[in-house]
């Protein structure tokens, strides 16, 4: 998300927008209910680096005081390599809930190096505290910083450009059941290689972008999408106006917000195939989280672009390529990319074991449930949506329409550009939130 004055020309603006008017405090008095303690640590900027070897390596920890000691729960935000500037877009519950925060309740955070030494802290009076309003707060250095802040100044004024920032917002709960739908990207270059049993061209490049035929996928899913359009506004209705009883390719024709991975394959499917979305939400949003898992030599998982310039000039150079004309690939590119997650390095450079990709798919339903949005599509990958139905499935959940079975979801992959729309319900099963999935427009499995 964006940041204020100081860091403004160095990120990209925010990816998550406020959700209320800002006008409650959670030091006023509330309608009788208990209100959650939910924080969102949206970046931080200017970080000093502790080791002159190399930038910093942050984490954030954070938890809430009553006159002094520990309430609640300390949560974690997790490591970022190799950036001054980091970005998580991530809330956390800190297990707290009054119907009324007092001067005696304070919020406490901690951003250290992943060395565990101190860069600095942020404690600030809860009962201040505006919901669902940003806040861009000065850090206290520590004195490592400090002396780190020192060296790089020297010789030079120091402004306020130079301030270590941390930019949050306390969240009101959102509704915590979510209709989400998975997007798997079209045909890439490196499919069709595997396929093909072509070594040399699986190895000729990184971040392999969508092949011709790929292309073609993205485009034939969009007519889809526009012919389901059509056929509701014969019955008379708009996917707008369509409320929660309805099937699940309706709630997909009034998604919300869509999310893609920062691989290109993704982001051009995104722009091709969800292109009828795209033009009523009015931006693609990037998120880190949905990234394929990275396999051993996994070429086509190591990115190459960073920010929204480099990435959507990355994707247009690729539809070009894949044979779309300059007209229609100027008219998919319209859409604002928001590349804030993606502003620093969101790779990995070596294989991911499957504890780190069960950890990022936490985070990734962590971002899903307090998203103000009931309604996401996600355009991603194979592996990483079989492992998001394999290890958070709820034991009771259902495949509407009876097939596949819910063996076949977990062992095979969605074809390319194939859709399947899931239901989570946090607010029975929080680790296990999947409880009904069903396939959408003739997708197979393979």
């Amino acid at each position: 998300m964006g940041s204020g004055a100081s860091a403004s020309a160095s990120r990209p603006v925010p990816a998550l927008e406020s959700t209320g008017d800002g006008s409650s405090s959670l030091g006023a008095a509330s309608d009788g209910k208990d209100r959650k303690l939910i924080l969102l640590i949206h970046s931080a900027s200017h970080l000093p680096s502790l080791d002159r070897a190399r930038e910093s390596h942050p984490y954030v920890l954070a938890h809430a005081e009553h006159r002094g000691d520990q309430v609640g729960e300390k949560a974690c935000w997790a490591c970022q390599a190799c950036c001054s500037n980091p970005c998580w877009n991530l809330a956390q519950d800190l297990g707290i809930s009054k119907q009324r925060y007092t001067v005696d309740d304070e919020l406490h955070i901690e951003v250290l190096d992943k060395s565990d030494k101190l860069i600095g802290t942020l404690q600030l009076p809860i009962a201040d505290l505006q919901v669902d309003t940003w806040y861009e707060k000065p850090l206290s250095l520590s004195s490592a910083s400090h002396d780190s802040v020192s060296a790089q100044t020297t010789g030079r004024i120091f402004d306020e450009s130079w301030q270590p920032n941390l930019r949050l917002m306390m969240i009101s709960e959102p509704v915590q059941t979510k209709r989400i739908f998975l997007i798997r990207h079209g045909e890439s270059v490196w499919n069709k290689a595997q396929k093909n049993l072509n070594v040399s061209q699986m190895l000729a490049q990184v971040d392999h972008p969508l092949s011709v035929d790929g292309f073609q996928q993205g485009k034939d899913l969009a007519r889809k999408l526009t012919a389901a359009v059509a056929e509701l506004e014969k019955e008379g209705s708009s996917p707008s106006e369509l409320g929660e009883v309805s099937g699940n390719l309706r709630q997909l024709l009034s998604t919300e917000v869509v999310l893609a991975s920062p691989l290109t394959r993704a982001v051009e499917t995104a722009l091709v195939g969800v292109g009828p979305i795209l033009k009523r939400t009015g931006v693609l949003r990037l998120c880190r989280n949905a990234r394929e898992k990275r396999n051993a030599g996994g070429r086509d998982t190591t990115g190459i672009a960073r920010g929204e310039g480099e990435i959507a000039e990355r994707a247009r150079k690729a539809l070009i390529q894949a044979g779309g004309t300059e007209s229609e690939v100027s008219e998919y590119c319209s859409v604002r990319i928001d590349a804030a997650e993606s502003h620093n390095k969101w790779w990995n450079d070596s294989r991911e074991s499957m504890a780190k990709v069960r950890d990022r798919i936490h985070q990734f339903l962590q971002q899903l449930r307090y998203m103000k949005e009931e309604r996401v599509a996600v355009i991603g990958h194979s592996l990483f949506f079989r492992a998001l139905l394999k290890y958070h499935m709820h034991a009771s959940a259902s495949v509407i329409g009876g097939t596949p079975s819910l063996e076949e979801l977990t062992s095979k992959k969605l074809m390319n550009c194939g859709v399947a729309a899931i239901t989570l319900d946090f607010t029975r099963h929080v680790q296990n939130p999947i409880t009904a999935v069903e396939l959408l427009l003739d997708t197979k499995l393979t």
